[in-house]
């Protein structure tokens, strides 16, 4: 059986799947940058990060809140969390192309114009999962005073 390596595991999310797999007795293997007993700890997810020896045998789920919302919508929505009135300005992607050339910046732009969305439909089929918040709700937690 394939273990599961699970990205954030101490984090809101990751600790729900963690305790989901485990529930469930499927094997898990944690990741955190926070060093804590039981998870590999990984200090920097960065691009010198070496995963190779943490990857054998490991199985991909994804997750998300479920949401799949335009940027605009997460601007929207994020911006009304802090009791904000959301302002955009629309650009044309064409637009947004042109000024990343410009800038030296063409393979971002297209990154943030290709979709986003996390297919985590094998997720919720393995392991009946769903996501403990909305995104409205994750960000207006997120937003609100401490």
């Amino acid at each position: 059986m394939d273990t599961t390596l699970v990205t954030g595991a101490s984090g809101f999310i990751g600790s729900h799947l963690m305790r989901k797999l485990k529930r469930r007795g499927l094997p898990a293997r944690g990741v955190s940058r926070q060093a804590m007993p039981g998870m590999i700890h990984v200090p920097s997810y960065g691009p010198d990060c070496d995963w190779r020896e943490h990857l054998n045998g490991i199985r991909t789920f994804l997750v998300s809140d479920g949401d799949a919302l335009s940027t605009h919508e997460l601007l929207s929505t994020l911006t009304s969390a802090f009791g904000r009135k959301p302002r955009s300005i629309p650009v044309s992607p064409a637009a947004l192309r042109l000024l990343g050339s410009l800038a030296g910046r063409r393979p971002a732009v297209e990154r943030l114009l290709d979709s986003l969305e996390v297919d985590m439909s094998a997720t919720r089929e393995t392991l009946s999962w769903e996501p403990p918040l909305t995104c409205s709700t994750g960000l207006a937690a997120t937003a609100a005073p401490r």
